[in-house]
């Protein structure tokens, strides 16, 4: 049952239980199996007698969550076009690093028949034809591209609105900085330590601490957009608050943690924080509605390879929708492979389907083993409704 409250909430049933989302607040308010009881049979009609502790639980439940539950109807969900809105331009697989933990493994060279400067152009432009106008350009390490300032320009007169970059930070030149500077780029890039002792260790290659505090302070002299993803596993898992730390005495506030996806087990975190053992769920009327029916990270984004193949996202590599030398973008978006998997929903999956928080859950498939199996860091059982 998933009906709406008004126009600000809904209420979700799962398998024993159910929740309340409320896309004012972002809230989602988890109910039991004797509180889902009521509210179902109560939904189910409005007209049955309620009993006195059901009436007054009613009231505490609108209280608490600001919803009318008189105001109650089915959930109506919008159709969702299949629009492309977001893509990874990957456009090498060199890397100067060695990172313990790369998905792409120990080689990093490239491996022959990679688009041109001119077929990168092509596919930006097909991109701004079809209103997309937000790319990312990763690698490998993007910054070893010889013609990626001169992409980023291309791409700022194409009318990409959002230009953004995942690099480690190593190689820097003042073209590249005066590209992001005149056009607007975001640079993400990667920090494992708040020292040379555990950033080093893990990329692999000394001195590339000192490259990445002395490009930090370069970039944000330079007034260039900043975020830091620092990957959290065995060799760093005890040095959260000093990244942090040393990142924010540096200029960078704005700092995101990730955790070891998948790979060598040895590296991931004895300790790790995210796994879900309790529900920390937030929710928006969009989320919402695009957890109904498609994929919660990969609908509207695609990643391509230097070899033209396009796959999901930038970490899964077992699924591909076509390849652009053979393909336009145009006609891959209409194909039935990108169409399956951008609505591959929790409802696809088991026992997610079955669970109230399905529709504020992110997915993330490149993590899970098996493509039809939950997420292993979720740690809840929708069919008991307990937590492990």
């Amino acid at each position: 049952m998933i009906e709406r409250l008004g126009w600000d909430a809904a209420y979700v049933t799962g398998a024993v239980r159910s929740a309340v989302y409320c896309f004012d607040t972002g809230r989602v308010y988890s109910l039991n199996n004797h509180a889902t009881d009521i509210l179902t049979k109560y939904f189910h009609d409005p007209s049955r007698n309620l009993s006195q502790d059901d009436k007054d639980f009613i009231l505490q439940a609108e209280k608490l969550t600001g919803a009318n539950f008189s105001e109650h109807e089915e959930y109506i969900f919008p159709e969702l076009r299949p629009e492309i809105k977001f893509a990874w331009l990957e456009l090498t697989h060199r890397c100067n690093f060695r990172c313990v933990h790369c998905y792409q493994g120990d080689l990093h060279n490239e491996t022959g028949g990679t688009l041109s400067f001119h077929e990168w152009q092509g596919v930006i432009s097909q991109l701004a034809g079809l209103h997309c106008h937000n790319i990312q350009f990763i690698g490998g390490e993007p910054c070893l591209y010889g013609g990626l300032a001169d992409l980023i320009r291309f791409s700022h007169d194409a009318g990409m609105g959002n230009i953004s970059l995942s690099t480690n930070l190593s190689y820097i030149d003042g073209e590249l900085l005066s590209s992001f500077a005149d056009c607007g780029v975001q640079v993400n890039f990667s920090v494992y330590g708040a020292s040379s002792n555990i950033h080093d260790r893990i990329t692999r290659i000394p001195g590339s601490f000192e490259l990445l505090t002395r490009n930090i302070k370069r970039l944000n002299d330079s007034g260039i957009s900043m975020r830091a993803n620092v990957i959290i596993m065995r060799g760093n898992e005890s040095f959260r608050d000093d990244i942090k730390a040393m990142l924010e005495s540096l200029g960078v506030s704005h700092v995101k943690f990730d955790e070891i996806r998948g790979g060598d087990e040895s590296l991931a975190p004895e300790n790790p924080r995210m796994q879900a053992h309790s529900p920390n769920f937030r929710t928006s009327r969009k989320s919402f509605e695009l957890n109904h029916s498609a994929n919660s990270c990969w609908f509207g984004k695609f990643a391509v390879s230097p070899d033209g193949t396009i796959y999901p996202c930038e970490f899964e590599r077992r699924i591909t929708y076509g390849n652009i030398r053979r393909e336009r973008v145009a006609d891959i978006l209409a194909g039935n492979e990108i169409r399956r998997w951008w609505y591959f929903s929790h409802n696809n999956i088991h026992p997610c389907s079955s669970c109230e928080y399905r529709l504020a859950c992110r997915d993330c498939r490149p993590i899970c083993g098996n493509m039809m199996g939950k997420n292993p860091r979720c740690f809840y059982d929708p069919l008991s409704g307990e937590w492990r």
